[in-house]
């Protein structure tokens, strides 16, 4: 173990074993992953869409969210960043910008889930209510999902 003498300000170490290894070479660098954000998971029945807010159903798979289903109040998850057939891998954002050419947003305005995971300017009016972004430019929404409220 190392002492330390406090006048002569040195290290000494004792009983100190050194082994050198040699390391291979780097493999091929593997593909990207997942961004902190994104979060993979396997389109439902019927499959989902570009654009679409998901939630999670009974199968453990992603189906489009409905504010006016009470029983999807909860199971919301995020934005679905690609459209997939049933069974296929789909990534699904919690935040940040989102890019979708075929949007025509009003810019600076809060949207909100509404039915088949579509987003609205006009929250539902049963159900439940939930902020699922704020568009920056026509066509790209800031994702940040709000808690959901249920309409009473």
């Amino acid at each position: 173990f190392p002492s330390h003498d406090m006048q002569t300000e040195q290290i000494i170490l004792k009983d100190v074993r050194i082994e050198l290894i040699e390391l291979g070479t780097q493999g091929i660098a593997g593909p990207m992953g997942p961004r902190g954000n994104e979060y993979p998971y396997q389109a439902g029945m019927g499959g989902v869409s570009k654009g679409r807010i998901g939630m999670i159903d009974v199968q453990d798979t992603i189906q489009h969210a409905n504010a006016y289903e009470p029983t999807h109040q909860g199971r919301v998850v995020g934005l679905i960043t690609e459209g997939g057939a049933e069974g296929q891998e789909v990534v699904v954002i919690i935040g940040g910008e989102f890019l979708d050419d075929s949007w025509n947003l009003t810019p600076a305005t809060i949207y909100y889930l509404v039915a088949g995971g579509e987003i609205s300017t006009n929250p539902p009016t049963s159900g439940f209510v939930q902020k699922v972004g704020v568009s920056k430019s026509a066509k790209i929404l800031v994702v940040g999902f709000g808690e959901p409220v249920k309409i009473v």
